[in-house]
C-alpha cells in the first residue's frame, strides 16, 4: 500500500434527502438524440468485444435487498477496524471474462486533421454522453470541441454503463475496469477499431474523476501504453480529506429501488445518489453553472458498482515509469476530491509521481468537480487541446529546423517591461500554461526593470506570465569565456523539450564567442539542451543603437566586455526568446 492510497467518493452529498424519488417521471431531456454527433465530425459506433485476465479482488457482502441494509453495511466499513468489524476484502483470484463494449469514435471532417486520437475513460455516476452531450454542445462537449482543433476521439462506456454489457456490482471494481481499458487502448493503437483512419501516431489516454485513477493506474503499470495522459478531476493529496466522513455524506442508495425504470434489472450492488440537489452539492459551484444543466446530468445519470466504490484507489500511483506528457486538471473549487479548495494541495504529490514525465498541473477556476457542464467548460477544453498541441513531438521541429527570422526591433533596457508585456499578450493566444522566465544576471538595473515588468504581468488574472529574477550567474551551469553572464529562459509549458525526455523546456544561450561553432545535431533527435552561439544560427547583435538586430550574427569579442552592454545583451535575449517562442509555436 503506497502512502498515497487514499478514497476518492466521487457522489458524496452533505444534505440527507428523507425521501428518494422511486420512479421520476422522463424529462425533456429524454427528447435529444443519442447517440449525438457533432456536425463537424464522421462518427461510428462500435461493440468492442474485449476478453480480460487478471487478478480480481474478492468480497463478503451481506446481500442486503434495501437502503436500511445497505445503511448498515456503509457503517460498518466506514467505522473504526477492529475485531468484529473485518475488512470486506477476502481475498484475490486469477479471473478470465469477456464482454462487449459500446464505443464511440469521432473524427473531424477537415482534411488536415492530427493523427492523435484520445481514448476517454468516464466517471462513476456516467456514461461515454459525458464527453458527448447532446445538451448545449457548443457549451458542454467536449468531442465536437477536441474534433474543431484537430483530434480525433475514442470514447465508450465502461462496464455496467450506457449501452455496455453489466457484470455483479458486487464483482465488477478499478482492476477490472483497468484491465479493460489496457485492452482497448492496444486495439485503438492497432488500427482495429479506428475504422478508415487507420493506426495512430499517438494515443492519448483521458478519464475523468474515477476513470482518470483507471487511466493512471493503466499507465502507470503500461507506461509505454500512451503518448500522453489527461487526467481530470483527480487529486493525490490526502490533505483535507476525510475518507469516513465522505462515505457517510454521501448516503448512497440502491439504484433499482430508487429508480425501477431505469434501473430495475441490476442486483442490489449497484447504487446511486438520492437526487439532482445531492448531485449539484458534489458536482456544480455557485453561482457557475445553471439548474437545466444539472438537470440534465441527474437525467442521464448512470449507477455505480459498490466493488467499485470500494477500490477507487486500488492500484500503482508510483508513474515514474511513465515519460510521456501527462496534465492534471482539476477545478479550483473540487468539492469531491479538494474538500472544497484544491489550491495549496494539488501539485505534490502528483509532481513526484510524475517525475520523469512532462508534468502540468492546471486548477480550472469557477467551477467544481464536474468542470464539463459549468460555464467555462470550453476553457479547460482549450487547455486540453492546447496541452496536446503542445507535447506533440510531431509539431515542434517543424519550425526549430529553419532558422527564425529576426527583425529591426526594440526595446532598450528601459523599456523592457513594456516589450514584454506586449509580447506576452500575444503569446496568451498559444498559452494554456504558466510561463515562467528566469534570467540570471548580475545586473540591478535590468535586474529593476525585470522586477517592474513582473509587477505588470502579475495583473494578469490567469497567472500566465511570471519572471524569476536572480542575482547570481550559475542557472545553465556553464563557463562564459568572453565574460558576459549566461542569460537562461526556464519555460515550463509542456511545449518543448531538451533536457532530457519529455522535460521542462531549457534554453540557454551563452554567447561562448566560438566563431563557426555548428549544432552537431538536431537538438530535438539528440535529446540534450540546446545551446546556441550566435555564430551558428542568427539570433542577437548588440549595436549603438540600443536595437536587437542580425542577419548573419556578425560580431567581436570587444563589444560584449563592458558591464552597459551587459544589460543590453540580456534585454537583446528576452527579446529574441520571445521570438523564437512564438516562432515555435507558430510553426
Amino acid at each position: 500500500m503506497t502512502p498515497y492510497v487514499f478514497w476518492l467518493v466521487p457522489f458524496l452529498s452533505l444534505l440527507r434527502v428523507a425521501l428518494a424519488i422511486s420512479n421520476p417521471s422522463p424529462s425533456v431531456y429524454a427528447t435529444l438524440t443519442q447517440p449525438f454527433y457533432p456536425p463537424n465530425a464522421n462518427c461510428i459506433e462500435l461493440r468492442v468485444p474485449v476478453t480480460i485476465s487478471y487478478e480480481r479482488l474478492t468480497f463478503k457482502f451481506p446481500g442486503w435487498k434495501d437502503d436500511f441494509a445497505l445503511q448498515d453495511f456503509l457503517t460498518a466499513v466506514t467505522s473504526r477496524e477492529g475485531a468484529n468489524i473485518p475488512s470486506p476484502i477476502t481475498g484475490a483470484i486469477n479471473d478470465t471474462s469477456s464482454y462487449t463494449i459500446a464505443a464511440s469514435f469521432c473524427t473531424p471532417r477537415q482534411e488536415d486533421r492530427k493523427k492523435t486520437i484520445i481514448l476517454a475513460t468516464h466517471g462513476i455516476g456516467q456514461a461515454r454522453t459525458h464527453w458527448n452531450s447532446a445538451y448545449e454542445p457548443d457549451q458542454y462537449n467536449f468531442v465536437q470541441y477536441a474534433i474543431s482543433k484537430g483530434y480525433s476521439v475514442w470514447f465508450y462506456d465502461r462496464l455496467g454503463q450506457g449501452e455496455s454489457d453489466t457484470d455483479s456490482g458486487f464483482k465488477t471494481q478499478l482492476r477490472t475496469h483497468k484491465a479493460i481499458l489496457v485492452e482497448l487502448a492496444l486495439l485503438v493503437k492497432s488500427g482495429t477499431v479506428t475504422g478508415s483512419f487507420g493506426v495512430p501516431e499517438k494515443l492519448a489516454v483521458m478519464g475523468f474523476s474515477f476513470g482518470s485513477f483507471i487511466t493512471h493506474f493503466a499507465i502507470a503499470e503500461n507506461p509505454g501504453l500512451a503518448d500522453a495522459a489527461i487526467l481530470t478531476g483527480i487529486n493525490y493529496n490526502t490533505t483535507g480529506l476525510n475518507a469516513n466522513g465522505l462515505v457517510r455524506s454521501f448516503v448512497p442508495r440502491i439504484a433499482s429501488l430508487q429508480n425501477p425504470r431505469r434501473f430495475g434489472t441490476l442486483d442490489p450492488g449497484y447504487l446511486t445518489w438520492v437526487d439532482t440537489i445531492a448531485q449539484i452539492n458534489t458536482y456544480f459551484k455557485f453561482p457557475f453553472y445553471d439548474f437545466p444543466t444539472a438537470s440534465y446530468c441527474e437525467e442521464f445519470k448512470q449507477p455505480f458498482a459498490i466493488a467499485k466504490f470500494l477500490t477507487l484507489t486500488d492500484g500503482e500511483f508510483d508513474a515514474s515509469q511513465f515519460t510521456g506528457a501527462a496534465l492534471a486538471i482539476t477545478a479550483k473549487d473540487d468539492y469531491i476530491i479538494c474538500d472544497g479548495a484544491c489550491e495549496g494541495i494539488f501539485e505534490e504529490p502528483a509532481r513526484t509521481l510524475f517525475r520523469n514525465a512532462k508534468f502540468t498541473p492546471y486548477l480550472h477556476p469557477n467551477s467544481s468537480h464536474n468542470f464539463n457542464f459549468h460555464f467555462n467548460a470550453t476553457e479547460a477544453y482549450r487547455v486540453i487541446t492546447d496541452f496536446l498541441d503542445a507535447t506533440d513531438p510531431t509539431l515542434i521541429p517543424l519550425s526549430l529546423r529553419h532558422k527564425p527570422s529576426i527583425e529591426r526591433i526594440g526595446p532598450a533596457a528601459g523599456s523592457l517591461a513594456t516589450s514584454v508585456l506586449s509580447y506576452y499578450q500575444t503569446l496568451t493566444s498559444f498559452l494554456s500554461n504558466p510561463l515562467h522566465l528566469k534570467l540570471s544576471t548580475s545586473s540591478d538595473s535590468v535586474n529593476k526593470t525585470l522586477v517592474e515588468a513582473d509587477e505588470l504581468l502579475q495583473q494578469d488574472p490567469w497567472g500566465w506570465v511570471q519572471l524569476i529574477v536572480e542575482g547570481e550567474d550559475e542557472f545553465c551551469n556553464s563557463t562564459i569565456e568572453s565574460g558576459i553572464p549566461t542569460f537562461g529562459v526556464e519555460m515550463p509549458l509542456s511545449k518543448i523539450s531538451y533536457n532530457g525526455p519529455l522535460q521542462d523546456a531549457l534554453f540557454c544561450l551563452d554567447f561562448s564567442q566560438h566563431q563557426g561553432t555548428e549544432h552537431k545535431d538536431d537538438p530535438i533527435s539528440r535529446g540534450g539542451r540546446l545551446n546556441m552561439d550566435i555564430d551558428d544560427r542568427p539570433t542577437v547583435n548588440v549595436i549603438e543603437d540600443d536595437y536587437c538586430f542580425s542577419e548573419k550574427g556578425d560580431h567581436s569579442p570587444e563589444d560584449t566586455t563592458s558591464r552597459s552592454i551587459h544589460r543590453l545583451v540580456h534585454v537583446c535575449f528576452l527579446e529574441h526568446i520571445f521570438r523564437l517562442y512564438l516562432k515555435t509555436i507558430d510553426g
